[in-house]
């Protein structure tokens, strides 16, 4: 005889991580943002050669 006796409870079903009711950036859209500003930023001209390390 085995320890389950016929019915078979199954666990509550849980929250998907990205499930919080609130917008959510992801960081790999993040660091896109980011290095897109910084792209415009040279294309503009605010940062020059001088100040990229």
């Amino acid at each position: 005889m085995s320890a389950d006796s016929g019915t078979q409870t199954t666990p509550p079903a849980e929250s998907s991580p990205d499930d919080h009711k609130k917008f959510s950036l992801g960081e790999d859209w993040a660091a896109t943002i980011v290095g897109l500003v910084i792209f415009t930023l040279c294309l503009v001209g605010v940062l020059t050669p001088d100040l990229i390390p």
